[in-house]
């Protein structure tokens, strides 16, 4: 955790090198396998560094068989979800809607909540078309931003 806490409040600092943080965060995916590891530092260590560069990354998180880069996947997505940026955090979400995985659902449904409060039409349609893939807790807590 003080590694992962390191990397994120390193992140917070301008003129950071966010491609040397973002290079140790993935040279270190494997061993970086708890939610709480993930939440703490991935919107800004991985989701931040991505904010003006290709998200394939990201895509190839989602359809990962390991449960934690999946979680990883949408939560890096919160930052961008920040920067009012729908389109990738959106077809991540198209991706991971029918996760198996609570703890991926679970960052599924605080994404879903996030666009909903930039844009709740698109939150709206996401449900109209997906919303019965999601678990109730995160159909609940996307609908909260509604």
């Amino acid at each position: 955790m003080v590694g992962v806490s390191i990397l994120d409040f390193k992140a917070r600092t301008k003129g950071v090198d966010r491609a040397a943080l973002y290079d140790v965060w993935m040279r270190n995916i494997d061993r970086i396998d708890t939610w709480d590891y993930i939440d703490r530092a991935a919107p800004r260590v991985v989701g931040l560094y991505l904010l003006d560069k290709p998200r394939d990354v990201l895509f190839d998180l989602a359809r990962s068989t390991d449960r934690w880069h999946r979680r990883m996947a949408i939560t890096a997505a919160f930052w961008i979800i920040r920067a009012r940026d729908l389109d990738d955090p959106l077809a991540l979400c198209e991706i991971l809607a029918g996760d198996p995985e609570h703890l991926v659902q679970t960052n599924v449904g605080v994404a879903l909540r996030e666009i909903g409060r930039v844009d709740p039409a698109r939150l709206e349609d996401f449900l109209a078309r997906r919303g019965s893939d999601l678990s109730a807790h995160a159909h609940r807590t996307a609908r909260s931003a509604l």
